[in-house]
């Protein structure tokens, strides 16, 4: 009966993914299609912004969030381009989270103005009665207006998406949605009171950890496709802020403490326990802190993400140690990531528009709750299994209690008889061991010498490879940060570049060196020449550290001297006119080098580190 259920569903997607319809009366708008204006005062007009049409630009160009945060985001989209037939026409907006919305329709003399709604405000102020806000295009003598301009604002980021559908495709979307998220919503209804009912029958508290999460499932569900704020609570929008900020962390609880129990951890995984409780704090910490915007969207998803891949990982284990219901949590989990996986690349590809794909969320978390209650249903069988094996091995094991008494008095009067012969043996078998492992003694040293030898080489190709991948033009910034992550770090990579051949005094020539003043300095054993690590380097006598010389050295080299001083200023933490000497001095080096046939294309960008040896009486 799940199955069933589960295939009705998906087959229901799928009849209504046609293309066919997509094509007779829904025309989504693209980015180029899609104009928009910042109202920074929050003062403008409808009028004064239609007049204003020549400083719209195209989404694609959009800021970031915080630029038109808590401001008027004014959208305009042509509607004269509608198909001219008796069709009535629809705009709808996709993301049901809008804070503020109100459309505006311009006729050739004369402005409609419908009225403003939003998340934050009461579900009757919407002219259509549905979960997306949804406007009739009007219509003056059979004619379109020309331009559709809505006034749009947010206090977090939403989905911008718009369509205009035809009356007959609106109908028909709408049912068939409505139709197929009921049939979720039975689904997780029966599954809860029948969960309920085997509680209170059971009294297992794993039946109630289910429903807890599937009414948490509930929760994140009815926010997000805007059902809850349409049919529960659409006199109180207080709530929608209320779930907003609330409902990951009441999720992530109630997921955890389920799954946790589910899968047993605490008896197959206990090592791992004190790591999940670790990231479920801060996984709750993170979630308040990105609300308050202290952590950026990528730190706040990673650390909230976190316990989710522990448990997952926690149920591979503890399914492979053969623990069969993990395999159900396993198996629906994985349904649950591919879900969430298919619903992330559908946000970057703008062209995709089918309820599929919309839902694929829906469709892992259906697999899922089918599989961990099949998996529910497998364990009570499981045990009920084990009882009568249990029983039934009791009685065979008294049956055979007495047979094996009569039959141990015998064994054990052979087994004297015999022991004197096994002890000779024993001895004999000892003594042919103890000879072997004399031998794997002498073999066993052989072998450590030579992988001593063997780790004397391996650590100086570890540091030759490492110097080359440093030296690499393609270093990821990360690799970078790791090979140089402080000051220290960066005056050892000079050292070893400037005096890896041999150390010479620039003053007497002398090859006998001790410590000199200064981080890596070396004074001159013979002249008492002290002599910085920076001398004769590019970084000699230079007002910044080594760290950030290397870095836009590195950046200088891996543009082809093509980075913007000011670019490179944004990214050093220096000044604009400094950046742009430093480039002007390894422009001269690389020139330099070039023209005497000095460069040494292995060293990469180091090449430059180092003062050019150029022939005494050539021209510079």
């Amino acid at each position: 009966m799940r199955f069933g259920l589960l295939l009705f569903f998906a087959l229901c997607l799928w009849l209504h993914a046609n293309p066919v319809i997509a094509q007779n009366g829904d025309i989504p708008l693209s980015e180029n299609q899609i104009l928009f204006y910042i109202d920074s005062t929050n003062t403008l007009q409808a009028k004064e912004v239609y007049r204003l049409s020549r400083q719209f630009k195209t989404m694609d160009q959009l800021p970031a969030f915080d630029h038109y945060k808590n401001r008027n985001l004014w959208l305009a989209a042509k509607t004269s381009n509608l198909i001219h037939t008796d069709k009535n026409w629809y705009l709808e907006a996709i993301d049901p989270h809008i804070d503020f919305i109100q459309p505006y329709f311009f006729f050739k003399d004369s402005l409609l103005t419908y009225q403003e709604a939003g998340f934050h405000q009461t579900f009757h102020k919407r002219s259509i009665f549905h979960k997306n806000f949804t406007y009739e295009i009007p219509r003056i003598e059979k004619e379109y207006p020309h331009t559709a301009l809505l006034r749009v604002n947010v206090q977090r980021p939403v989905g911008l998406f718009f369509k205009f559908r035809s009356g007959t495709f609106l109908i028909k979307y709408i049912s068939t949605e409505y139709l197929l998220l009921g049939v979720f919503y039975g689904i997780l209804l029966f599954l809860i009171l029948y969960n309920l009912f085997v509680f209170i029958t059971l009294k297992d508290r794993l039946h109630l950890y289910f429903v807890f999460y599937i009414l948490g499932l509930c929760l994140i569900t009815l926010h997000d496709d805007g059902l809850g704020f349409q049919w529960l609570w659409k006199n109180t929008p207080e709530w929608n802020i209320i779930f907003t900020y609330s409902r990951r962390v009441l999720f992530l609880l109630v997921f955890i403490i389920y799954s946790s129990n589910f899968i047993k951890a605490e008896k197959f995984t206990p090592q791992f326990m004190p790591f999940l409780y670790l990231t479920v704090i801060l996984s709750g910490l993170a979630n308040v802190l990105g609300e308050l915007d202290i952590l950026t969207p990528d730190i706040q998803a990673t650390l909230y993400l976190a316990p989710f891949f522990l448990i997952y990982f926690m149920g591979l284990i503890s399914a492979k140690k053969g623990y069969l219901p993990s395999r159900f949590f396993v198996f629906g989990y994985s349904f649950m990531l591919l879900s969430i996986l298919i619903n992330v690349t559908r946000m970057g590809l703008a062209n995709i528009d089918s309820i599929w794909y919309a839902y694929a969320i829906y469709i892992g978390m259906l697999i899922e709750i089918i599989s961990l209650s099949w998996g529910l249903s497998l364990k009570f069988s499981l045990l009920k299994q084990q009882k009568e094996k249990a029983h039934k091995r009791i009685i065979r094991q008294l049956r055979e209690n007495e047979k094996i008494i009569s039959d141990t008095v015998d064994k054990r009067t052979l087994e004297v008889k015999n022991q004197q012969e096994i002890i000779a043996l024993r001895n004999r078998e000892l003594e042919e061991a103890h000879q072997q492992l004399k031998a794997y003694s002498l073999e066993i040293e052989a072998q450590n010498s030579l992988l001593e030898k063997a780790n004397i080489a391996l650590e100086a190709d570890v540091e030759d490879l490492t110097n080359a991948h440093v030296l690499d033009k393609d270093l990821s910034y990360e690799d970078f940060q790791r090979k140089f992550p402080d000051e220290e770090a960066c005056l050892s990579f000079i050292d070893q570049l400037k005096w890896k051949d041999q150390y010479k005094c620039i003053k007497c020539g002398n090859d006998k060196y001790a410590r000199g003043q200064g981080r890596l300095s070396r004074r001159c054993s013979k002249c008492g020449f002290n002599e910085t690590v920076t001398r004769g380097t590019l970084f000699y006598r230079s007002h910044f550290t080594c760290q950030q010389g290397l870095y836009m050295l590195y950046l200088t080299y891996h543009s082809q001297f093509k980075m913007p001083a000011q670019t490179m200023s944004e990214q050093v933490g220096l000044n604009q006119n400094t950046c742009w000497k430093f480039q002007k001095r390894v422009k001269e080096r690389d020139y330099l080098l070039k023209k005497h046939q000095l460069t040494q294309p292995e060293l990469g960008w180091a090449m430059y580190i180092l003062d050019p040896k150029v022939p005494i009486g050539a021209e510079l």
